[in-house]
């Protein structure tokens, strides 16, 4: 059975990704980076909320990240040592995922950051950068501890609030 337009969304590794699922994603026969030509579903990993990255210094982290993306097709993003949460906005014709991160869960803080998004079209199969935040807020938020809420009204940077 063929599935289309397969979504995974998880988390709890306290790092965000977001990829390609391929059977093979280092074999140009068998995956396409730029077509999605073999992709079977597509990953929005969620960062920790409020548990530390794998790679807590940013100057281990982002050239350690930089190289899993050099070596590894499918991986369209990595962040391994900043704390946020993904927001998801789906429609039938398309689920958009991103990554926002916040500057400290020490205290509460206003300024979330929107760090990258993907969009996955319907029958497209594979994550395409997106060009900014979705406007419409997204429709559903994950964090770490999977909790999800329908938006009520848009935060000061145009991200749902539950």
């Amino acid at each position: 059975n063929y599935i289309d337009n397969s979504v995974v969304l998880t988390g709890d590794i306290h790092s965000g990704w977001c990829n390609d699922l391929a059977f093979d994603p280092w074999d140009p026969g068998a995956y396409d980076p730029a077509t999605g030509q073999g992709v079977v579903g597509v990953e929005f990993v969620s960062p920790a909320i409020s548990s530390p990255g794998p790679i807590p210094s940013p100057a281990e982290a982002v050239p350690t990240a930089a190289a899993l993306r050099a070596t590894s097709p499918h991986m369209k993003y990595v962040d391994l040592y900043r704390q946020g949460y993904v927001l998801v906005d789906a429609d039938r014709e398309r689920v958009q995922g991103e990554i926002w991160h916040v500057p400290t869960v020490d205290v509460s803080s206003p300024g979330e950051t929107y760090s990258a998004g993907f969009v996955n079209r319907a029958g497209a199969n594979g994550l395409q950068a997106a060009s900014g935040p979705s406007p419409s807020g997204g429709c559903a938020r994950s964090t770490a501890t999977s909790r999800w809420s329908a938006p009520t009204s848009p935060s000061r940077t145009g991200a749902a609030t539950p």
